[in-house]
């Protein structure tokens, strides 16, 4: 993981390169919590970060790390997998039909 910030004014840019999860994220919050407190606007570039779990939520869902006046934004997302009601997969994961006929023998509500 490489991260960079760059200031201009109260604008904030964190660009993160590299793979964002649970391993990635004290960086990316260290990042973060770093900046100066008259930055009000921070963006999140994350256009050289391929892969991003549910770390990358955690990080994103806490906007206001080190200031509650600070506004976030995201740009660079990638293209998300396919989920199976998308047409990613063929059919229904088998553990979907159980739960159909568990729900239609009335012992699941």
């Amino acid at each position: 993981m490489n991260v960079t910030t760059t200031l201009d004014g109260t604008t904030a840019h964190i660009r993160a390169r590299g793979e964002i999860d649970f391993d990635t994220l004290p960086l990316l919050r260290a990042a973060a919590t770093a900046l100066p407190s008259q930055v009000s606007d921070l963006q999140w570039d994350l256009s050289d970060a391929p892969f991003m779990d549910i770390a990358g939520l955690h990080l994103l869902s806490s906007p206001t790390i080190s200031s509650p006046h600070r506004r976030t934004t995201v740009t660079g997302l990638g293209r998300q997998p396919r989920s199976a009601a998308g047409g990613g997969l063929r059919g229904a994961p088998p553990c979907w039909a159980a739960i159909e006929d568990q729900r239609a023998a009335g012992s699941l509500a």
